[in-house]
């Protein structure tokens, strides 16, 4: 969308997503509106971005309505309206060797930001659920409104899978048994749970080539058929093609299905390294395959580079 010239109302603008997104806004010619009830930071960043603030409780429909004719006054008709209006705890969120958690959402919105204004980061690694949360749940979304507007990419790594009561022998099995269920179960939720379609624009990376996901896909399309879709709303394959896994699959006929699955363009190869199972021969795998020159340079280079932002 062309937001040129266009007058636009960021709630929560001030800081945090609503930051983020009021100077994307504006760094795109929008005229921005920052509704917050934090006048300071408002006042400051509308200063900052050449717009105006507005000290609007979007919880009051008479402030609401107060802050909508000020826009109108200043800026004329507003034409774009993104909701950012929320309150976090601060909390830490992310070490220097660990991925980042997502149980306060608001300080792991401030340190997205952080770590991608510092120009030495493409993006971070989540796990598959918070305290036993799937990551497709709704409570997310501001995360990924902010990885969407940021332009992070998010790769997926689990974490305290799901079902361990019915492994039956050595501990180990939670890699090889519990881990790719786990992944199959948070990939699917984010079909499920809307996220691909309310953000189309996110980069998302899954571990393990998806888990067990591309053998549940057929299973999911077949209930989404009969189910009914949303007019407009994507199929689950078509989702499902959007998102990017990596090759770590140990096999190379599974290595093809999930080629002929996801496509040429979604695979990056992938190692578990510095993991006790990780591949030692990556690219050999992959050259056991037997593709053409055009489709080894996608699963060793290009298709990483561009899961990135490259």
């Amino acid at each position: 969308m062309n937001v040129k010239g266009l007058a636009a109302i960021v709630t929560g603008g001030a800081s945090g997503l609503g930051g983020a997104t009021a100077s994307l806004l504006a760094s795109r010619g929008a005229k921005v509106a920052i509704f917050d009830r934090n006048a300071e930071l408002g006042e400051k960043l509308a200063k900052e971005l050449g717009g105006i603030f507005c000290n609007v409780d979007v919880s009051d429909a008479a402030s609401a309505e107060a802050g909508v004719k000020q826009v109108v006054a200043k800026l004329g008709a507003p034409r774009v309206a993104i909701n950012c209006a929320g309150i976090g705890r601060a909390g830490r969120t992310i070490s220097k060797t660990g991925p980042m958690p997502l149980q306060d959402f608001e300080s792991a919105v401030r340190e997205l930001e952080r770590l991608m204004a510092s120009g030495h980061f493409r993006g971070v690694e989540i796990g598959t659920n918070v305290k036993g949360v799937v990551i497709g749940d709704s409570r997310f979304l501001p995360f990924y409104e902010a990885a969407e507007v940021l332009g992070a990419s998010i790769f997926i790594h689990p974490l305290h899978p799901t079902g361990l009561d019915r492994l039956v022998g050595p501990p180990a099995l939670v890699q090889l048994l519990a881990f790719p269920s786990e992944t199959a179960l948070s990939v699917a939720s984010l079909i499920t749970g809307g996220v691909l379609e309310r953000h189309r624009r996110l980069r998302i990376a899954a571990s393990h080539g998806g888990g067990g996901f591309a053998l549940t896909l057929p299973r999911l399309m077949f209930g989404w058929s009969h189910i009914g879709p949303s007019p407009g709303q994507r199929t689950p394959v078509e989702q499902a093609r959007s998102l990017y896994y990596d090759t770590l699959v140990y096999d190379a006929p599974t290595l093809r299905h999930l080629i002929e699955t996801f496509g040429r363009t979604q695979l990056c190869v992938g190692t578990d390294h510095p993991f006790a199972i990780q591949d030692p021969a990556p690219v050999q795998r992959i050259d056991a395959l037997g593709v053409d020159g055009e489709l080894r340079e996608l699963l060793l280079n290009a298709n990483a580079r561009r899961f990135l932002g490259e």
